[in-house]
């Protein structure tokens, strides 16, 4: 599916060989019409640029163009096959100059003439499917990536460098514009993922482009456009853990550990701080020169009847917090002096308050708990789906 660039309508390819068009204005979704059936299924769909057309990549070899205002096809385009199957058109994009760009299951890259309708250039960009592209704003630069996970660029260039419009100075002072033929290039690859990438958009509406991709490997990755491949990305996981094992108190620079009934407390070691220029050049989960180790502060087995089920600590590192099957327990940290050599643990006596879940409720255990930034309340969930906010000041 895709938007028109008004972001009025919403053009959905389906199984069945349909284009159908909904209108998107006033926040809802209706339908509107339904293009003519063609016999295979419609695997991407894209805009022209002023919306007055759109191209389609189907499971049968070819990318159509139709007319969006009476909904038929202007144009057919057949891609070769390989073997006897037919080829899959996995994604499809068009350009700012009208040339259309699609992505199949070859691992082949399209240039499409946008007057012709013939291919201009093709690469093989990829070792397996094409399944998602993308184009900078300007038309000059096209991503493309899919079952093999790598990230491929391309760019237009005109005479050896990045297309752009030129002028000389010519006779009596006049601008002469230089025409220099433009040819597409593969530029560059790198992957940023462990399994097929799904998804790949670029966003143009910061100082500098990013480059950000999804897939089935639950990351989503991002990074600058410009240096592409030479930027390292930034990693988002889009699930993570439900329930760590470790907590964090940034502001003392502690980490809390849960490991079966027993919490470790440590203090964070520091490392010789990265220049700028060395920090762009590190892999992702690259080691730093380390002058002071970790430390261990505390081992704290619990006397609780099941595993623990979920701990945290406060910024400040001054509150832990643990829970079991049975229910939440709170505890006070003490640090006799700066080094941290002697640590005093005390359990808050009379915490959780009786009134913490409704009486109804049977089951006592929590399986998430945090502390607020001010440290004046611990907001718990329970196994059985409540969520009290308890304040802890007067503990």
């Amino acid at each position: 599916m895709a938007t028109n660039h008004a972001q009025t309508k919403l053009a959905v390819g389906t199984e069945d060989g349909h284009i159908r068009i909904f209108d998107i204005t006033n926040n809802a979704l209706v339908y509107k019409s339904c293009f003519n059936k063609v016999n295979s299924r419609i695997l991407s769909v894209a805009w022209s640029q002023d919306d007055k057309t759109i191209v389609t990549g189907s499971a049968d070899s070819c990318v159509r163009i139709w007319d969006a205002a009476t909904h038929t096809m202007a144009t057919r385009m057949t891609l070769p096959k390989e073997g006897r199957d037919s080829t899959l058109v996995w994604s499809v994009i068009v350009l700012k100059n009208g040339t259309i760009v699609s992505g199949d299951s070859r691992g082949r890259v399209s240039f499409w003439s946008p007057t012709m309708h013939v291919i201009e250039q093709e690469f093989r960009a990829l070792g397996a499917d094409v399944l998602c592209l993308t184009a900078d704003e300007t038309g000059h630069t096209v991503f493309a990536s899919g079952v093999d996970p790598k990230i491929t660029q391309f760019k237009l260039l005109a005479g050896g460098s990045v297309a752009a419009e030129s002028a000389i100075n010519g006779a009596g002072g006049k601008k002469k514009l230089i025409i220099r033929p433009k040819k597409w290039q593969l530029a560059g690859f790198r992957r940023y993922h462990t399994h097929d990438v799904r998804a790949i958009a670029v966003s143009s509406h910061l100082d500098n482009d990013l480059i950000i991709s999804g897939g089935t490997d639950t990351q989503v990755a991002y990074c600058q456009a410009r240096p592409f491949p030479n930027e390292n990305p930034h990693r988002q996981p889009c699930f993570p853990p439900l329930n760590s094992v470790i907590s964090v108190a940034p502001e003392a620079n502690l980490i809390l550990q849960r490991q079966g009934n027993t919490l470790k407390l440590w203090a964070l070691g520091k490392a010789e701080p990265a220049s700028r220029l060395l920090a762009d050049q590190m892999e992702s989960g690259q080691a730093l020169q380390v002058y002071q180790r970790q430390k261990d502060l505390l081992r704290m087995e619990l006397k609780t009847k099941t595993n623990l089920l979920c701990s945290t600590i406060s910024p400040s590192g001054s509150l832990i917090a643990a829970s079991d099957a049975e229910g939440p327990k709170l505890y006070s940290v003490t640090y006799v002096d700066d080094s941290r050599s002697t640590v005093r643990v005390r359990r808050i006596s009379d915490f959780p308050p009786s009134d913490f879940v409704p009486d109804f409720s049977e089951n006592l255990g929590a399986v998430q708990m945090r502390f607020t930034a001010d440290e004046t309340r611990l907001v718990i969930a329970t196994v059985e789906g409540f969520v009290s906010v308890v304040d802890i000041t007067g503990w």
